[in-house]
């Protein structure tokens, strides 16, 4: 069920709502007068769905950190990938739905397929922009949606936008991405190694190298063939195993050392090694 539920008279004509379910997705149908809005990033996908008359310019940053500008009309519909940089500017007023959809709501959306493109894009799909024509007009009328409407138009709309967002001929910009060098990948190793007993988040890794998020994400990928996340929690198993081969410190204390609690290290290292820690440390062993 949605958690929360906004909506209010913005104009005497117009109507604004946000429907935001925690963790999953952010539905918002809004009127913006000409605004510059600064740069930001997400940690979900954003839509941005313009009707009828928008005129938009939307500046974001390449992977060399050169600012790229491209202005859109209202048959172009933006969507940005997790933690790209981005600003939007509207160049006129313009009705506007947008949303933020997060892996765990897109999986469900899609029969348990994922999202994923390398950067900013936009697309053409008259199923989408006359969806948020429809749910921009219910609540001009002042029809008070149901929480199971607005999640049923969000999951019409992530099913459309896979439908367009998948077609590699939509792609604004090269495929190509330039994997991290053989010297950050070892400073990386270093800082890791180092905080191994504590949480390391990936704005921790990025800022080591001296890159955003978005960049450093992409260029990891290339290199490492894994998410950041996935390749700590395998230095962390490997540091374990070595703990566990060479030591007779309790389970729990090598969790510790390796920045888990022991319930998490138990199941993460069964599931990566189809054993527990006690019983790879007997099989070692011999004890």
């Amino acid at each position: 069920m949605l958690s929360n539920l906004r909506a209010q008279n913005s104009m005497p004509s117009r109507r604004s709502a946000s429907f935001v379910e925690p963790g999953m997705f952010e539905l918002h149908c809004q009127s913006s007068p000409p605004t510059a809005y600064p740069e930001e990033t997400h940690d979900s996908i954003q839509v941005c769905i313009p009707l009828q008359g928008a005129q938009y310019q939307v500046t974001r940053q390449s992977e060399t950190g050169r600012k790229i500008v491209q202005k859109f009309g209202d048959k172009d519909i933006l969507l940005v990938s997790r933690e790209q940089q981005h600003a939007v500017h509207w160049l006129k007023s313009a009705d506007i739905v947008s949303l933020q959809l997060s892996n765990d709501f897109i999986t469900q959306a899609l029969g348990g397929k994922e999202l994923r493109f390398e950067d900013t894009l936009s697309i053409r799909n008259p199923f989408i922009t006359s969806s948020a024509a429809l749910l921009k007009a219910s609540l001009a009328s002042g029809e008070d949606l149901p929480c199971p409407v607005a999640a049923a138009f969000a999951t019409l709309l992530a099913y459309g936008v896979s439908q367009s967002a998948l077609t590699p001929a939509k792609e604004l910009r090269s495929k190509h991405v330039t994997p991290l060098s053989g010297a950050e990948l070892r400073k990386l190793d270093r800082h890791i190694d180092e905080h191994i007993d504590q949480a390391i988040s990936l704005a921790d890794l990025a800022n080591c190298v001296g890159m955003s998020l978005w960049h450093f994400t992409r260029r990891f990928e290339a290199a490492q063939g894994i998410t950041p996340h996935a390749y700590v929690t395998n230095r962390r198993l490997v540091r374990a195993k070595s703990l566990l081969s060479t030591t007779h410190r309790p389970v729990i204390d090598v969790a510790l050392e390796v920045g888990m609690n022991h319930s998490h290290f138990t199941r993460t290292f069964g599931k990566a090694f189809g054993v527990t820690p006690r019983e790879f440390r007997h099989r070692v062993k011999g004890s």
